[in-house]
This record gives structure tokens, C-alpha cells and sequence, in this order.
């Protein structure tokens, strides 16, 4: 499995379970009907989640987000299926969709990511002529 390398470090969530978890070696995508969850509440570890997203699509720069990922220093990582499934019955991402394998690889938020702007450039000041 190919996992896109991302310049991201979760926000730790102070609580029983990661929202955001080191994939191990028996880490396996799943298809979409195998994401349950109870409906949608906004409990401090879903709202750590949605922080996660926000930041995790911060770095892709963009609305569509893998479900797993690297980090640059080559930990291997994925996003909590149950808090995916909370958020799409929340509308805060759009309906989970399987890939070509079966298996749902990315998800994409609900709403437009602006990439972040450019600090302005501004002109260095003028040198006060020299006194002669």
C-alpha cells in the first residue's frame, strides 16, 4: 500500500483513544459499509478530530483527505474510522466512497480549502542619502 507523505503532526487528543493513530502492521483500509458509529455528537473528542482534519487539510492543501498517511519522518498513520463515520453523518465530509479496490481510501470535506496566502512582499525602505 502506497501512503501519501504529508508534512502533519496531529493534535493529541487527551483521552481513552486517538482520533488520529500509528497504523501498525496489521492496519488495513476497509470498504465504506464497514464504517459504523453511533450518530453524530460534538463531544471533545470529535471536535479534536475536525481540528485534526482541518489541519490535515492544511497540509494537502485541499478538501480531499487520505484516510492514511506518512509523516515526514516516515510514521505510518490513520484517521479514527469511527470519527470518519460520525463526520459524514454530521455533513462535515461528504458520503464515504469505496475506490477501485473496494476499500475507502480518501474522504473529502464538505466544504472549499483556500490555500494559505502568501506573506505580502513588501519593498525594502529608500537609504537616506549620505551627508557629504
Amino acid at each position: 500500500m502506497n501512503y501519501k507523505r504529508i508534512e502533519f503532526a496531529p493534535e493529541a487528543f487527551d483521552g481513552p483513544s486517538a482520533t488520529v493513530r500509528f497504523a501498525g502492521p496489521a492496519y488495513r483500509r476497509k470498504p465504506a459499509a464497514q464504517f459504523k458509529d453511533r450518530p453524530p455528537t460534538m463531544s471533545p473528542r470529535q471536535a479534536n478530530f475536525y481540528r485534526n482534519l482541518i489541519r490535515l487539510a492544511q497540509a494537502c492543501k485541499g478538501e480531499v483527505l487520505p484516510v492514511d498517511f506518512e509523516t515526514l519522518d516516515g510514521r505510518r498513520m490513520f484517521l479514527d474510522r469511527g470519527c470518519i463515520k460520525i463526520a459524514e453523518e454530521a455533513g462535515f465530509i461528504g458520503k464515504l466512497k469505496n475506490d477501485r479496490s473496494g476499500q475507502v481510501s480518501e474522504i473529502t470535506l464538505k466544504w472549499k480549502v483556500s490555500p494559505p496566502k502568501e506573506p505580502e512582499k513588501k519593498p525594502a525602505p529608500a537609504k537616506a542619502a549620505k551627508k557629504k
